[in-house]
């Protein structure tokens, strides 16, 4: 996966670094917009939402920053 996203990159460069100003109309064989913008959609979620976490931790810090939101809020109110 790694090297597929390098040379997606470098192929982006090149088509900048010549001027073009083309849009492909296919993308990996796809070549419907709302399916590319699906396309791209999963990759991302597949590229970006890898990351494990503890989710006791992320449940906490919601709530650290759920308080601190609601105390500025309050305080903007009176």
């Amino acid at each position: 996966m790694e090297n597929r996203s390098r040379d997606f990159w470098a192929k982006v460069k090149r088509m900048r670094s010549n001027g073009g100003n083309s849009v492909s109309s296919v993308v990996d064989g796809v070549s419907d917009s709302n399916e590319i913008t699906k396309l791209f959609a999963d990759k991302y979620e597949d590229r970006y939402a890898c990351v494990s976490y503890d989710e006791g931790q992320m449940t906490a810090l919601r709530t650290e920053i759920d308080s601190i939101v609601n105390s500025g809020n309050s305080a903007q109110e009176s």
